[in-house]
């Protein structure tokens, strides 16, 4: 969304016409598979995808500093929850 905001009011040329409307298509994709449903992960995939050491993901998870799902004991990570805490963590560069 933060591309639409960007070109209010712009003449857009036609190959910036094309990489919204592929930003687009992809942010409805995004939307409509969190719509149907949950997308879970083991502890191994999750620490795949985040790529840290799996004491390291037991501590987050002990200390409440990442969101998980508790199954029949076991410990599921959403996909889209840690795709969301990627993007919260994330350091974003400022340039001026």
């Amino acid at each position: 969304m933060e591309l639409i905001n960007n070109i209010k009011n712009e003449e857009l040329e036609p190959g910036e016409i094309k990489n919204l409307i592929r930003t687009l298509f992809s942010e409805v994709q995004d939307l409509k598979k969190e719509k149907i449903g949950l997308k879970l992960l083991t502890v191994k995939e999750a620490t795949e995808i985040l790529r840290i050491k799996r004491s390291t993901l037991y501590n987050m998870v002990g200390n409440r500093e990442i969101p998980f799902i508790k199954l029949n004991g076991k410990i599921l990570f959403d996909f889209y929850d840690l795709k969301k805490y990627i993007e919260r963590i994330k350091i974003k560069s400022y340039k001026k």
